[in-house]
């Protein structure tokens, strides 16, 4: 037994070190000719994890294989703590990959897109909870193939992570939709930090950050307004700088008869 799974193995490394250098040697290479930092970003991002996957993949193979020609393998303790310690470090190694790759893309869009939308404090609050958000569901994907793997019943334990996650949504479901109504802000971005804006309520003001909870604004009086997002989100807002601010300028300055008048 020694020498087949030792020999497993050595394919095994042989495998993920090739993997390695087409990761390092041709895909970083080609990467770096895209018009795009995008694919430099995820080819970099995963190359370890996805080197740790193709290993277990590989050595995962060799143990079916040897379980195969030797039947009487399965029924001892230790091969099948192997076989599951191999699976086990196979699922989150491939999880890992995938996980790396969504977030170089967030990164990429953070650094492109966000930075036209949100300044730099907001835009990190935001892409920090995206990527604990995508990381938590990943993993709990992860967990729930593993359990069922090893025939662990995880329906009580569902229903429970339902009834617990009902239960948090009730409770912060006001903060909940701000946070909700904050993303579709910096997604659809009506207007920027930056921007002169009239709220429902006829206030005037500068916008200084859009955050997870509120967005703040400036009075001419210099006091600082905090607005919660939903409330925003559901409420007409005119940008006095949108589509040309030098236009709305001169337009509110000169629509006064008096002042037309005088001139």
């Amino acid at each position: 037994l020694a020498t087949p799974l030792t020999l497993w193995i050595a394919v095994a490394a042989a495998t993920a070190a090739a993997t390695h250098a087409v990761w390092r040697f041709l895909l970083e290479p080609l990467a770096r000719r895209t018009p795009t930092q995008l694919d430099v970003m995820v080819v970099a991002q995963t190359r370890r994890p996805a080197v740790a996957s193709v290993f277990t993949l590989v050595l995962s193979l060799g143990l079916r294989a040897l379980a195969r020609s030797r039947p009487d393998l399965n029924e001892t303790f230790a091969w099948t703590a192997i076989n599951g310690l191999v699976y086990v470090a196979t699922v989150f190694a491939v999880t890992q990959t995938v996980y790396a790759a969504v977030r170089s893309a967030m990164d990429w869009y953070s650094g492109q897109f966000g930075a036209r939308e949100a300044p730099a404090r907001s835009r990190a609050q935001f892409m920090e909870l995206f990527r604990k958000t995508a990381k938590f569901l990943f993993f709990f994907v992860a967990i729930t193939i593993v359990f069922d793997h090893f025939g662990v019943q995880i329906t009580g334990l569902l229903a429970t992570a339902g009834v617990a996650s009902v239960a948090v949504a009730m409770a912060a479901q006001e903060t909940l939709s701000n946070m909700i109504a904050g993303f579709a802000l910096i997604a659809d971005h009506p207007f920027r930090p930056g921007d002169r804006v009239e709220l429902a309520n006829g206030k005037m003001g500068d916008v200084l950050e859009v955050g997870l909870r509120s967005t703040k604004i400036m009075a001419f009086d210099g006091t600082v307004i905090a607005i919660p997002n939903a409330e925003i989100a559901k409420n007409q807002i005119v940008n006095l700088n949108a589509p040309n601010p030098t236009f709305k300028i001169r337009r509110q300055r000169f629509s006064s008869p008096r002042l037309q008048n005088r001139r």
